[in-house]
């Protein structure tokens, strides 16, 4: 890799500092469509589905996602269950 940025004159910082962010685009753009799903099936619970039951229909629709990547969506978007009495 050194001597492929010697070339190109181009320092290895700059080039991981670049190759990084192509790959975080990447991932911001899953996360965009996920995030919609995630927002689809918690609406359509009425607000009831928590981390797990979104999780499961996630899985059952056929997208692989993880527990903690479902929690995390769900922060990001402030989705917040409702509680049932």
């Amino acid at each position: 890799m050194i001597v492929l940025c010697e070339a190109l004159e181009v320092s290895t910082s700059a080039f991981y500092d670049w190759s990084n962010a192509q790959g975080k685009t990447a991932s911001n753009e899953k996360d965009a469509e996920v995030k919609v799903t995630v927002r689809e099936v918690f609406e359509e619970s009425r607000q009831t589905y928590g981390k797990r039951r979104i999780k499961q229909s996630l899985l059952k629709q056929g997208q692989t996602i993880s527990l903690e990547r479902v929690s995390k969506l769900m922060k990001e978007e402030n989705l917040v269950p409702k509680t049932v009495k």
